[in-house]
């Protein structure tokens, strides 16, 4: 399972931001202010970048840990959100915390005394993190911001330290998460290859990716790269994951297109490339005896058919359609092909 370790990196990834409208990115601490009074509640911001979590991803945990930096000013009592955009801005290019959008998911944080140190890792906030993974056009690399937000209500004051106080004591972001599998490929039929049987197994690559390998989807289609009425399709197959037979059977002589994918605890992959295959076309007897049987010899004919009979180096070529039977008589003795 993935981890990620990240921390501010930038001076512009950090500030606090007075409810009075006073604004600072260039302290060396972030206030966390819930206080009676508007004119002295703070709100804290913090940005991560470079987050490599695909789109599509499930967070399995996360916390943030801030350093405490002054016993005087260790009390928490703060709500914290997500920026809910898809790649959040510094907080100098948007010199903004309490008027910036918020994740309906959100953590309460109430501690007294913390001490000095490390504080945070508690507390759980992969919903936070989830909503903001979840934004249509999030992508991996992007950057999120989370945001304290001091309320109201008696004074507690919370101090911690920013990336201009000291870089290695800025704030950090731990992440697990598992990402969609990987995209399957196709293996088996071979691309483009022909005289396949009606009712053909199809075998993909073998699960690659995050998590556990939990279903597959099949599909056939008769034209290529249209799958909205496929001629096959399993449907969430928890049985037939790396391979699957193909039935009722398909029809001779025809090209069909084929395409597979796989799903775990995030979701489903995105579907293999395409491939093709024929199915096999015309039937061909090669009977070769001394003595003919004497009780026929059965051959399913699911379309006209060209069937050699070869007996004492004569050749009898004959033709028969769908449901026809076809009698060989040579010395009183009858072969007869017909319909299994």
């Amino acid at each position: 399972m993935p981890e990620l370790n990240l921390s501010v990196t930038a001076g512009a990834d950090d500030a606090f931001e007075r409810a009075s409208g006073v604004f600072n990115a260039v302290s060396v601490g972030v206030y966390i202010i819930r206080s009676n009074d508007p004119a002295t509640q703070a709100a804290g911001g913090f940005r991560f970048q470079n987050v490599t979590i695909p789109s599509g991803s499930t967070i399995v945990s996360a916390y943030i840990e801030l350093y405490a930096y002054d016993t005087n000013y260790d009390d928490s009592e703060f709500t914290l959100y997500g920026n809910a955009v898809a790649d959040a801005a510094n907080f100098v290019d948007e010199a903004d915390i309490y008027g910036r959008a918020r994740t309906t998911a959100f953590v309460t944080f109430s501690d007294t005394g913390v001490g000095i140190g490390w504080y945070g890792n508690t507390y759980e906030i992969k919903a936070i993190l989830q909503e903001i993974i979840d934004e249509p056009l999030w992508a991996s690399n992007n950057s999120l911001a989370l945001l304290a937000i001091g309320g109201i209500g008696s004074n507690k004051l919370l101090a911690v330290r920013t990336y201009e106080g000291d870089p290695a004591l800025a704030a950090l972001l731990y992440v697990s998460y598992t990402a969609l599998p990987d995209t399957p490929t196709n293996t088996s039929p071979a691309n483009e290859s022909t005289s396949q049987s009606l009712t053909p197994t199809l075998v993909a690559s073998a699960y690659s990716g995050d998590g556990t390998h939990a279903a597959s989807q099949w599909q056939i289609t008769a034209t290529s790269g249209d799958y909205s009425s496929p001629i096959f399709d399993s449907g969430e197959d928890a049985v037939n994951l790396e391979g699957i037979a193909v039935t009722p059977a398909l029809t001779l002589v025809t090209t069909y297109y084929w395409r597979v994918r796989y799903k775990n605890e995030s979701g489903w992959s995105t579907w293999s490339n395409e491939t093709s295959f024929t199915t096999l076309s015309l039937v061909t007897v090669m009977y070769i005896t001394t003595q003919l049987p004497k009780h026929g010899l059965e051959l399913k004919m699911a379309t006209r058919q060209y069937i050699t009979v070869q007996k004492n180096m004569q050749v009898l070529v004959m033709k028969a359609a769908i449901g026809q039977s076809i009698t060989v008589q040579k010395n009183a003795q009858v072969l007869t092909l017909k319909q299994k």
